[in-house]
């Protein structure tokens, strides 16, 4: 008799327990936010072991913040910016892009893919006493590629901030870029895996 009023004052404390834990609003938040936090701090770290680039541009971009909002308390035009630019939504949003933008990149396969390099490998097998003419030449086309890349890229942003015809302005540099991935494409169909 004696054994099963303790078992049922156990039963009732542990419910009691249950309960009080239930409407524990602070654990209750924990629990909802726990398996956010585990897959959050797993795919930082094997984003961190993949992209370290993409862990020092979030951390360069916290610093910003940080700085700017201490900044802002001072200063009416770093507060001007951060009203522009401060809101939670715009900043997961960015943040929300360069993380998935540098997981996509981080999974692709090669990471150091370059354009036009089948060309080059070609043009270093066809012609092996060119020495570093062939890379030199090469690294000139991408560079120049990607200076006119970024130019028209800052162009198209500064239209778009004046409320100019900023597509116009896109329209020339996008050719340009389909016409390099074909050219990229079609030197690929036609040299094979040299």
């Amino acid at each position: 008799m004696r054994d099963r009023g303790i078992a049922r004052a156990l039963s009732v404390s542990q419910g009691n327990l249950f309960k009080a834990l239930s409407e524990n609003r602070f654990l209750c938040t924990v629990f909802k936010v726990l398996p956010w936090l585990a897959v959050g701090g797993f795919a930082g770290l094997r984003l961190l072991q993949l992209s370290p680039t993409m862990a020092i541009g979030s951390g360069l971009c916290m610093a910003v913040a940080m700085i700017l909002r201490r900044a802002a308390k001072k200063d009416v035009i770093a507060s001007r910016i951060l009203k522009k630019i401060g809101s939670p939504r715009v900043f997961r949003l960015v943040l929300g892009l360069l993380f998935g933008s540098s997981l996509w990149m981080s999974q692709t396969n090669p990471l150091f893919a370059q354009f036009f390099q089948v060309a080059e490998d070609f043009f270093n097998t066809t012609f092996p006493d060119a020495g570093d003419v062939v890379p030199l030449v090469f690294g000139v086309i991408r560079a120049l590629f990607l200076l006119y890349i970024a130019v028209s890229l800052v162009r198209v942003i500064q239209s778009a901030r004046n409320d100019d015809d900023w597509q116009q302005l896109a329209r020339a540099p996008m050719i340009i870029v389909m016409a390099v991935v074909i050219g990229d494409v079609l030197a690929t169909l036609v040299i094979g895996g040299a």
